[in-house]
């Protein structure tokens, strides 16, 4: 268990359904995540425009403490979209505690 004084940033997530026949991505509904931990890590990469700052984000959500209480593990796929603040995320990895 994550201390819940580390738990203090929210977020949205919508769960990722599918892509219709005009190519548009279509979303469950929204649900807010309370008490989630979130970190953001900058990398610089170079390429041939020069060099390029990405932003990566790491969410954690703690079953005992952060809420929707009835989230599982599997509440949580690759390609879901979290809204974190004004940026617009997509889940790319799960990784549930060992």
């Amino acid at each position: 268990m994550i201390s819940s004084n580390l738990m203090t940033d929210t977020a949205k997530h919508s769960s990722f359904i599918g892509v219709d026949e005009y190519q548009e991505e279509s979303f469950g509904t929204e649900q807010t995540l309370t008490n989630i931990r979130v970190r953001t890590t900058e990398e610089l990469t170079n390429d041939s425009m020069g060099s390029v700052r990405k932003s990566l984000y790491t969410f954690y959500f703690d079953f005992d403490v952060s809420t929707p209480t009835n989230y599982t593990v599997d509440s949580f796929k690759e390609g879901d979209k979290i809204v974190y603040g004004t940026k617009e995320l997509r889940i790319r990895t799960v990784m549930p505690a060992k």
